[in-house]
């Protein structure tokens, strides 16, 4: 440093803390932005999913595997999905579309334990979300006959 002029000196002094106080603010703060955006992806798609669920399981109520692929096609139109597939309780594929990547290992139903989504972390840029579609046996959509019972005024004289 006595190569240098005082002034030269003065300035690096200056400037070497102001440098270490910038890139801790910046790994801060690109830490804290990119688990907000994680956070915003993981609700983004427990969001999608959602949605997907009561149609879903009015299709598979009625064993309707048509309108399960055209789900699957009107909803891959999102940039952000990567691949979406519907799979009935024994594992076996009922609807699907997306990438190899999601068929290289046989699906696995995990154990129900209620109407939950979970979601697994593939990589960085990918979530894995995995929700079970439960089907009542009395509910709105059931195909029940309704029995016509006569009206009270019908059977005056």
């Amino acid at each position: 440093m006595k190569s240098i002029g005082i002034k030269y000196q003065l300035r690096v002094t200056t400037l070497i803390p102001a440098f270490l106080v910038a890139l801790l603010f910046a790994v801060f703060y690109n830490g804290l932005f990119g688990r907000d955006l994680e956070q915003h992806i993981s609700r983004l798609g427990e969001a999608y999913v959602r949605q997907l669920l009561p149609a879903a399981q009015f299709a598979m109520l009625r064993g309707d595997d048509r309108t399960l692929q055209g789900l699957i096609n009107a909803s891959t139109v999102n940039p952000e999905v990567k691949a979406l597939a519907f799979y009935n309780a024994n594992g076996e594929l009922l609807a699907y579309r997306g990438g190899k990547h999601s068929i290289n290992t046989p699906f696995t139903p995990p154990e129900f334990t209620g109407d939950y989504i979970e979601s697994k972390k593939v990589n960085p840029l990918t979530i894995n979300f995995i929700a079970p579609i439960t089907i009542p046996k009395f509910n709105l959509y059931s195909n029940i006959p309704v029995n016509n019972i006569p009206s009270p005024i019908a059977n005056q004289d």
